[in-house]
């Protein structure tokens, strides 16, 4: 398939699960669209999960084994890497497609004009080819006060494990662009809060998501539609 006609890419990672990974990719393959891929990822399995994937005929199945067990995280991480879709979609290898869904997202995704994209705490790569085509119209948030704990590895419940492990007092919530750098994006809003009488990393992890998180997220997509701010050398003013 010539890669500008690929708009979604289903990317799949799997260890040892050979019969359920073949149904799923025939499940998604059953579609006749074809503007979407399959990427399957093993993490060698050792099984015969290469060998039925192989034996699947279609042009819109890509199949890679990597060179050693990297584990959940690593394989995911090639997975994505490997997508040429302008969208990537995570699918557990234990998943189950409506192809009557999927073919009206594709359709979706073709038609409309969209001006943003929030992924609210999406915790997956977003491919390069839809950060460009999209500079500066990502919003994400991340629940830390950015550049503390944050970037690879720094994902959900482990960066409130890293700052409560690290004894800090002051932590909060930080609204950025998405960019190629993970966590790395103009910084839209920032809030901080105390979280010294915060006994877990989840107590901290509630506290900023109620107090913080659910708040800077909706006033930053409204100062983006508001048409409020603006970015010079990698800052954003609010105007």
């Amino acid at each position: 398939m010539e890669e500008e006609q690929v708009v979604v890419s289903f990317c799949i990672s799997t260890y040892k699960r050979e019969a359920i990974v073949e149904a799923l990719v025939l499940n998604i393959l059953s579609s006749s669209n074809p503007y979407f891929e399959v990427v399957v990822v093993d993490d060698c399995s050792g099984d015969g999960t290469i060998k039925r994937l192989s034996d699947i005929t279609d042009t819109r199945l890509r199949v890679f084994e990597r060179e050693q067990r990297g584990g959940g995280s690593a394989c995911w991480y090639d997975a994505l890497e490997k997508g040429k879709g302008r969208w990537l979609f995570q699918v557990l290898d234990r998943d189950w497609i409506d192809i009557s869904k999927m073919d009206l997202l594709i359709q979706t995704l073709q038609e409309e004009k969209i001006d943003l994209i929030v992924l609210a705490g999406y915790l997956a790569i977003v491919s390069d080819k839809l950060i460009n085509l999209y500079e500066n119209r990502i919003i994400n948030i991340h629940p830390s006060l950015i550049p503390s704990f944050c970037g690879n590895g720094f994902y959900g419940i482990h960066v409130h494990e890293h700052a409560f492990n690290r004894g800090v007092k002051v932590s909060g919530a930080t609204v950025h662009f998405v960019s190629n750098v993970v966590d790395g994006g103009p910084i839209i809003l920032q809030r901080a809060i105390d979280i010294s009488d915060c006994n877990s990393p989840e107590e901290i992890q509630l506290k900023i998501l109620y107090n913080i998180e659910h708040k800077i997220l909706v006033e930053a997509v409204k100062l983006y539609c508001d048409n409020k701010l603006k970015i010079e050398n990698e800052t954003v003013l609010i105007i």
